[in-house]
């Protein structure tokens, strides 16, 4: 008995430890790889469709790498995640030193239309107009119920996915984070602590 307390004593340690090690790594350290930063025309952009109908864009060598740097904002796992192409966004210069929108490229305001959006872009097309081709007041009461679609329509698609591990789970409960990013938390620090015990990771 004497030794298998004392081993659990020693794991309770350990996985205090690697806790610690995450939360430094997450507060601190980006994790995604410096090829990811670099500018390469390689690199996919992403359409994140938000639950509530907000949008976001992210350049991400993949999938996971592009929930990953999402994090920052929100758990995209629970998003509409799309792969665009001939993305394209222009801004313009306030003489008040900021940056105000200009316009989205027509190539990706079509996507964003038809693949983000399709209930709202089917009413787009519809909805009562004057004379003028301005939207009817019954025309924009239409418009308001399809946004109030749209931001229900994910809410019950998606499902939160689960990390691998039950310190993963642990840590999804505590920061509300994406598996797919704990996963690769707890991966990389458990590979840490192992290269700095005593045996360096080697067997005997």
């Amino acid at each position: 008995p004497r030794p298998l307390a004392g081993g659990r004593r020693l794991m309770r340690g350990m996985l205090a430890d690697l806790w610690g090690l995450i939360l430094r790594r997450r507060a601190f350290l980006p994790i995604s790889p410096p090829a990811v930063r670099a500018y390469n025309r390689l690199v996919p952009t992403f359409m994140c469709r938000w639950p509530n109908g907000d949008l976001s864009f992210v350049s991400a060598r993949s999938k996971e790498d592009a929930i990953i740097m999402l994090d920052e904002w929100g758990n995209a796992e629970l998003a509409e995640l799309r792969q665009i192409r001939d993305f394209m966004v222009g801004f313009r210069l306030t003489d008040d030193g900021e940056l105000d929108f200009h316009a989205f490229g027509e190539c990706v305001l079509d996507d964003i239309w038809e693949r983000a959006y399709p209930v709202l872009a089917q009413t787009r097309l519809t909805a009562p107009t004057d004379d003028a081709g301005e939207l009817t007041l019954t025309g924009q009461e239409t418009i308001r119920e399809a946004v109030r679609a749209e931001r229900k329509r994910l809410r019950a698609k998606r499902k939160r996915k689960l990390a691998d591990t039950e310190l993963g789970k642990s840590i999804q409960r505590e920061m509300d984070a994406p598996a797919v990013l704990v996963n690769r938390y707890v991966k990389q620090a458990a590979s840490e602590m192992l290269k700095k015990s005593p045996t360096g990771g080697r067997k005997n």
